[in-house]
């Protein structure tokens, strides 16, 4: 008999959907709980916890751009064949300009929690000489290790 490599199972894909949205509920369920203990834990309350939350997850759609580079002239080589012999030949391109940008989720307000959490906690004196501490600390141990 031949085979047309064509599989129909009419119960397969309900079974997976309804396995695939277990799945991300529990894991929903597991991710939260890990995170509100977290937060707990920083000394967050729980009712600002999916403030927090939501204002990260929506802030990482968000850019904001800080600077914008020039476009360039970039040179480069293409092969071109020509009856079997290939030849080297520069193109010049404009390369498009780059934006610098800072993401709102990812930067912003993860600075603004841990201020809010410097300020609510007292450690703004523990905060402000933890840089020279750790320069402190990375002095005499780098004198003493060989390469």
């Amino acid at each position: 008999m031949l085979s047309l490599g064509i599989h129909y199972y009419p119960l397969t894909l309900p079974f997976l959907l309804i396995l695939l949205v277990g799945l991300v509920a529990l894991t929903c369920l597991a991710v939260l709980r890990v995170l509100q203990f977290a937060y707990s834990q920083l000394g967050i309350a729980p009712k600002y916890f999916f403030t927090w939350l939501f204002l990260s997850l929506a802030g990482s759609y968000v850019n904001l751009p800080i600077m914008r580079f020039s476009p360039e002239e970039m040179t480069r080589l293409v092969e071109i064949p020509f009856y079997g012999v290939p030849y080297v030949i520069p193109t010049v391109e404009t390369w498009p300009g780059t934006i610098l940008a800072v993401n709102v989720g990812g930067a912003i307000i993860p600075v603004l929690l841990s201020l809010v959490l410097i300020v609510k906690n007292r450690l703004w004196r523990n905060a402000a000489c933890s840089p020279s501490r750790s320069r402190a600390w990375a002095s005499p141990s780098r004198f003493s290790t060989r390469p």
